[in-house]
């Protein structure tokens, strides 16, 4: 995870925002963990894992990640593929 904050948008899901601390004025769920090179989250009853070749975070093994979810039906972007962009601030991503 570069960065303090990643969107992912996965088709026929949404819009999945993830962030290292909760930021404020949106209602972001610490539901999400990391643990080396796996981040496990549950949304809306979904359990999601991803598994990367390396260690996802880049100051730590293990941690906690906040998520916000936006169903497909109210997310600003579609697409037909995983879509993933980093942030260095969350506002950044939410207000695209």
């Amino acid at each position: 995870m570069i960065g303090e904050a990643i969107m992912m948008r996965v088709p026929g899901r949404g819009e999945y925002y993830m962030a290292l601390q909760p930021p404020a004025g949106f209602p972001f769920q610490p539901s999400g963990w990391v643990d080396h090179n796996v981040l496990r989250f549950r949304v809306d009853g979904a359990e999601v894992e991803i598994t990367g070749r390396s260690n996802l975070l880049m100051k730590s093994d293990t941690g906690k990640v906040w998520i916000y979810h936006v169903p497909e039906a109210r997310a600003k972007g579609k697409t037909d593929e995983v879509d993933i962009t980093c942030s260095g601030d969350v506002d950044l991503l939410m207000h695209q």
